[in-house]
């Protein structure tokens, strides 16, 4: 069984990149960026328009796309390896907030877990090239994961659930190819005793382990230097190495008390306890805790569904 701490905190600031950057170039669209057309200088102040920097090699590690009023409307860093490949990108909205990030390569770190779990080792596959997307939440934590082969099929993801206090609450493992629910880990903070709890349930739903966890304080975060600012993608992928292997939980600054398990208000008035994985346009996917069966519960038989945290999933949201 692997040994996992999960929770992270992954809050990073927008900055240049570390490249030295040699010039810069103006083209009218991505197409004409792509082909290497670019645009007089003069014109780019009447039109929209990429402002592209390009380091020392003459890679572009840096795309501005700007309105014709001059507004940033979103950008990309890029990063490259010794040999010129791109490594990895992240979009930044117009606030300069990172919103994605991007990891290519069959040996990005979550993708090889996953693969490694979830597929046979007598079948044949190939996921060169494979791209590993990570979508950040507002507050800059990582929501969700999705792999995809070069070939533009999405094979996996990876959610993430956290309560009122951004603790770590499951993490929820999809074949995408099948769409089903092939790993779960689900966890339960007591902040009064510092510890936490964790669930691990396997491609049938089957419990595979359970352990139990003293947290750490806030500034045994890091088991090294924390990552140095300068190069931001590298600051995020040390960062989401150090989430995929510690999974490290940290004190919440209050306690508020929870419930056992989730609570389903039906229509007719009955209320069950159950066990919230996941949810979708269709209806709520909920396990019994009188039973191992994972069940979909349409929306238009519930009232309202509140997890043992007391957040309100719905109707308020999901």
């Amino acid at each position: 069984m692997m040994q996992r701490l999960i929770y992270f905190l992954f809050a990073v600031n927008f900055c240049f990149p570390q490249d030295k950057v040699s010039y810069l170039q103006y083209f009218r669209t991505e197409k004409d960026f792509i082909a290497g057309t670019a645009m007089p200088k003069m014109e780019r102040f009447s039109s929209d328009h990429m402002a592209v920097s390009y380091n020392e090699k003459e890679l572009p590690v840096y795309k501005n796309w700007i309105s014709g009023s001059g507004d940033t409307v979103k950008s990309e860093l890029l990063s490259f390896d010794q040999d010129g490949a791109l490594m990895g990108k992240s979009r930044i909205d117009s606030r300069g907030k990172i919103t994605n990030v991007f990891r290519y390569g069959e040996t990005e770190p979550w993708s090889l877990e996953f693969r490694t779990y979830y597929f046979s080792e007598t079948e044949i596959l190939s996921f060169m090239g494979q791209e590993s997307e990570f979508s950040l939440d507002k507050s800059g934590k990582i929501k969700e994961i999705l792999f995809k082969t070069v070939n533009g099929i999405y094979y996996g993801s990876i959610s993430f659930r956290y309560n009122h206090h951004g603790l770590l609450t499951q993490e929820l493992w999809v074949s995408i190819l099948d769409n089903r629910v092939v790993r779960r880990f689900e966890l339960r903070h007591n902040l009064l005793k510092q510890s936490c709890k964790i669930w691990e349930y396997g491609k049938n739903g089957e419990q595979v382990s359970h352990v139990a966890l003293e947290m750490i304080p806030e500034e045994g975060l890091y088991n090294r230097m924390p990552p140095q600012r300068g190069d931001i993608l590298q600051e995020l992928f040390v960062t989401m190495e150090k989430l995929r292997l510690n999974r490290i939980t940290f004190s919440g600054p209050e306690f508020i008390p929870i419930m056992e398990w989730d609570r389903l208000v039906l229509k007719s008035g009955e209320k069950i306890k159950v066990d919230y994985i996941s949810s979708s346009k269709h209806g709520f996917l909920l396990r019994f805790i009188d039973g191992s069966d994972i069940l979909t519960i349409p929306r238009r038989q519930v009232e309202s569904l509140t997890t043992r945290w007391g957040e309100i999933l719905y109707p308020k949201g999901d």
